[in-house]
């Protein structure tokens, strides 16, 4: 019998949605932070890097946020279509 067709278990798709989902938050936080350090920097006065700073900080809290709203779409889709409590232990 073959398994490479065969679905990961309730639980691996739940670790699978939540992984995602705390890599957003962890990110959303890091970038944050370095947000608010590059905006110091610049009232301080400091130079053309932190503008760089800045701007990807803006880039990254956007794909934190896209990372998170990702992961409560798929939640939502699977705890819609296996039941509120599938997967957990």
């Amino acid at each position: 019998m073959d398994d490479q067709g065969a679905k990961p278990s309730l639980i691996m798709q739940r670790m699978a949605i939540e992984r995602v989902r705390i890599f957003g938050i962890g990110l959303l936080g890091l970038s944050i932070v370095g947000t608010v350090f590059g905006v110091v920097q610049l009232i301080a006065g400091g130079g053309w890097i932190f503008v760089l700073q800045l701007v990807i900080g803006a880039v990254l809290i956007g794909f934190a946020s896209w990372q998170l709203r990702t992961a409560r779409q798929r939640l939502s889709e699977f705890e819609a279509r296996n039941g509120r409590d599938a997967g957990k232990q």
